[in-house]
């Protein structure tokens, strides 16, 4: 048995005196350690817990929602590229009236992400969960809808995301181009960027971007394979989104 399971084992052998909470990772998101420790946390707390774990569909929550009649949801972001999906678990819980907590690397160390998605609140780790939990209010309203061209970029973003990637790496005057492994590695990276204009878009907040440049450049640097220094990978990021014009100005404007 894992050590996790042990703990969860422990923590379940106190009875439930509180209200019920459902604990999810965003669809897209397999790192369940986060969600399992907040699972535990509130579990230890006296709330009654269930656990839907990695990448949950929104339409998975939504048949919980219905069938248990929560008093909160909880969900864990630790990626970028999974905050859409938590976009669509704030939709599907404020429509149902109940109020969600939000946490993990994606949101930022802060949570300015995490009220520009109309989530009720946001929690840097399991304890602080525990007591924004407590402090969440009984019902909330349904979160007001994006913005249409918002919605729409993000939608082009998502389905011509393999696309856009090749794109880019064929324009990349400085890319990788010593074997197989290097170009993966780079495609990989670019995936990431991309990713995180994406959250930038949705979010309003532009941090993503210059955050990932930089963790692209020194993991580049680290093998010796390439820089961004140049500013040659956001030249091509920036020609590679000139049908998407928000997406676009938010690359040229925060990308370094």
């Amino acid at each position: 048995m894992s050590s996790t399971k042990i703990v969860r084992a422990h923590v379940g052998r106190t009875p439930p005196t509180l209200g019920r909470v459902v604990v999810a990772c965003a669809e897209r998101e397999w790192h369940e350690l986060p969600a399992m420790m907040i699972d535990c946390a509130l579990r230890e707390a006296g709330y009654d817990t269930t656990l839907l774990g990695a990448s949950t569909s929104p339409l998975r929550l939504n048949q919980y929602l219905q069938d248990l009649g929560p008093e909160a949801v909880a969900v864990s972001c630790s990626v970028l590229g999974a905050l859409p999906a938590a976009r669509r678990f704030i939709e599907a819980s404020t429509a149902s009236g109940v109020p969600i907590l939000v946490g993990g690397p994606a949101f930022g160390p802060d949570g300015v992400r995490a009220r520009a998605l109309g989530a009720t609140a946001w929690a840097p780790d399991a304890q602080s969960a525990v007591a924004a939990v407590a402090a969440l209010p009984a019902v909330v309203g349904e979160v007001p809808k994006l913005p249409s061209p918002v919605v729409a970029e993000l939608a082009a973003l998502d389905t011509g995301h393999h696309r856009l990637t090749e794109q880019i790496l064929s324009s990349w005057s400085t890319a990788p181009a010593d074997g197989p492994v290097s170009r993966t590695f780079a495609g990989e990276a670019i995936r990431q960027l991309l990713h995180a204009v994406a959250a930038a878009l949705l979010t309003g907040d532009p941090r993503p971007g210059p955050q990932t440049y930089g963790w692209i450049d020194e993991l580049l640097a680290a093998r010796k394979i390439a820089t961004t220094a140049d500013g040659a990978l956001a030249a091509a990021t920036v020609a590679a989104l000139a049908d998407l014009p928000l997406a676009r100005e938010l690359a040229g404007r925060h990308l370094p």
